[in-house]
């Protein structure tokens, strides 16, 4: 359970994102393993203990941390509407973003002993799933969403690591084709 000050002026909720954005950055550069309190405050130019009125633990700025990169994970191009369009979003994600991909892969690695990110990746990745089940539905295919889901978690790394492969005409008609054979 995330244990921090929810700041009530819009000066606090600055400072606050702020200092959240700084220490995304530190573990997008350096992992999550390598975060330290005093080096996000530095970078966030405030002092330690306004860091801590704000976050307690260096646990709840990385709980703070998930909580935003899972956001925009959620966040969506208003075009997105079909499962290749949902598919392909994911991999442009990647694609634009690899250290956002890195910091994914932290947390989830994270998630095996932390209760509390795993709970967190946990319903974000069901939220996901249920969308996924959502559009299949949409496209009267009978595919399995968590099958759907498991490669749709693969995708972003092929695409970043094999960028030839995957376009969003290659995964457009991939995906069409393997809706086909599963339906």
């Amino acid at each position: 359970m995330l244990h921090v000050t929810k700041p009530t002026t819009k000066r606090g909720q600055a400072t606050r994102s702020h200092i959240v954005d700084m220490a995304y950055q530190l573990c997008a550069e350096e992992g999550i393993r390598a975060l330290r309190t005093r080096a996000v405050a530095v970078r966030a130019q405030v002092n330690v203990s306004t860091l801590h009125y704000y976050f307690p633990t260096k646990h709840d700025l990385l709980l703070a941390v998930l909580e935003g990169l899972l956001a925009r994970f959620r966040e969506k191009a208003p075009h997105v509407a079909t499962l290749s369009q949902e598919l392909a979003e994911a991999v442009n994600s990647a694609t634009r973003n690899p250290a956002m991909l890195a910091v994914w892969y932290d947390f989830w690695n994270l998630s095996r002993t932390d209760a509390e990110v795993h709970e967190m990746l946990r319903d974000h990745l069901e939220g996901w799933r249920r969308r996924l089940a959502d559009l299949i539905r949409e496209s009267h295919s009978s595919a399995n969403a968590t099958a759907l889901l498991a490669l749709a978690l693969g995708l972003p790394i092929v695409a970043f690591t094999l960028p030839q492969w995957w376009t969003a005409d290659t995964l457009e008609s991939s995906v069409a084709k393997w809706l086909r054979t599963e339906g």
